[in-house]
């Protein structure tokens, strides 16, 4: 294996480590501020909360999607040169394309993408809600995005069915 390679590889293990490690510490920091606006009775401290909520949540979501394709940039960089290795790699993870899992598997980056995408839109929802925003329209909103979001899930993993 070529110095390159090693540095490559190198990066992709703490490229995929760093991902998940940024979304533990945003899971937590959510928690946090969740509890800090439940905690809060000024409406201004509210809003103010909920604001960075939805700026940090919103921040995290871009970050877990751009580092997730850089991961795949490198992972096919590697392929060129480890044929044989990813050969073995995709044999072993062939069981993703297969039976149910083809249906019930998602890459959890990809997953990951979705939940903050979510958390964006329940700090938008407290947001809305503080401004005066009706809870009836707001209810209408949120099943919109739901239906649309289950949509755009059903629709990528139909192109990953089709693609394998």
């Amino acid at each position: 294996m070529s110095l390159k390679d090693e540095h490559l590889w190198q990066y992709l293990i703490n490229q995929d480590l760093h991902i998940v490690q940024e979304f533990g510490i945003g899971i937590v920091g959510i928690g946090a501020l969740m509890w800090a606006y439940d905690s809060v009775t000024s409406p201004y401290i509210k809003e103010i909360i909920a604001l960075i909520g939805l700026g940090g949540s919103l921040i995290l979501w871009m970050h877990i999607f751009g580092a997730g394709r850089e991961f795949l940039v490198f992972k096919e960089e590697l392929k060129k040169n480890n044929q044989a290795f990813f050969k073995k790699f995709d044999d072993a993870r062939s069981w993703r394309k297969k039976g149910m899992y083809r249906f019930l598997y998602y890459p959890v980056t990809r997953l990951m993408t979705y939940f903050m995408g979510l958390v964006s839109w329940a700090w938008l929802t407290l947001i809305l809600l503080h401004r005066g925003i009706s809870l009836e329209v707001v209810t209408y909103l949120n099943v919109a995005v739901l239906i649309f979001t289950l949509m755009l899930a059903l629709c990528r993993r139909y192109k990953d069915i089709k693609a394998s």
